[in-house]
């Protein structure tokens, strides 16, 4: 018969941690950076909602356009072209 052990819970959030660190690429990646970036905002608890929301629309454009891009094989844009574009006009 095995042996009863207690465990706190920051002794499990240590293993499940541990677990996934050692099998990162067999995990679900969208489920891990969905973690850490839910992790990451739990540590500006300051900061207003609104304003949390307004960043992660943000990003989540920039993202949006780098998808649009990537999908269409169109290069990125420089600042330095978009300057030599306005240029000619």
């Amino acid at each position: 018969m095995g042996r009863l052990i207690k465990l706190s819970e920051m002794d499990i959030t240590r293993i499940v941690r541990r677990v996934i660190k050692e099998d990162k690429g067999l995990g679900d990646r969208k489920g891990e950076l969905y973690s850490s970036i839910n992790n990451v905002l739990m540590d500006f608890e300051d900061v207003d909602p609104s304003d949390i929301v307004m960043i992660l629309k943000n990003i989540l454009d920039v993202h949006k356009a780098m998808e649009y891009r990537s999908k269409n094989k169109i290069e990125p844009v420089s600042s330095h072209d978009v300057r030599k574009r306005f240029k000619n006009y």
